[in-house]
């Protein structure tokens, strides 16, 4: 069991990574907005960061199988779409396409990463693994409403 939770976990980081290097292509291809998305890019780098801790985690035997239930094909699905779209973005980079592809990317994150243990109270909160994962749940969440913040600035000022 070990081997599929920590495959799960490294599919997790990988969509983090991914994710930070789409925001850095958002970032060399929108100069007006490089400082937001390299902010955002670092932050994914961040939540990648607090994955590699949570593998580390696996190896005392902490139980997560209740998370990897039939999401482990879907974060495969989730991961090759990150690296097709940077693709595709960079064969046709526009600003306002940034902003979709990521309000797209944090809306799907923000739905798979975690939801179950953001909501479900049955689980032990003392569990290292689950309060980073909470803490990181919660950063996406917010990664979702910055983008549609600053999105809807630079369409109110014509920006766009």
């Amino acid at each position: 069991m070990v081997t599929m939770i920590t495959k799960y976990f490294e599919m997790l980081k990988n969509i983090e990574l991914n994710a930070g290097y789409l925001y850095f292509a958002f970032r060399d291809t929108n100069k007006e907005d490089s400082s937001f998305w390299w902010h955002l890019a670092n932050e994914e780098f961040n939540h990648a960061a607090l994955i590699q801790t949570c593998i580390e985690f696996l190896n005392n035997d902490i139980d997560v199988s209740f998370m990897i239930k039939e999401k482990t094909k879907n974060l495969k699905i989730f991961n090759d779409y990150l690296i097709d779209i940077k693709k595709t973005y960079l064969e046709s980079p526009s600003r306002s396409k940034s902003f979709e592809i990521a309000l797209n990317i944090e809306s799907d994150t923000s739905e798979t990463h975690f939801e179950y243990i953001m909501t479900n109270t049955n689980i032990d909160v003392n569990n290292s693994i689950i309060t980073i994962l909470r803490q990181l749940n919660k950063d996406d969440i917010n990664h979702l409403e910055r983008i549609t913040n600053y999105y809807n600035k630079l369409k109110d000022t014509n920006e766009l």
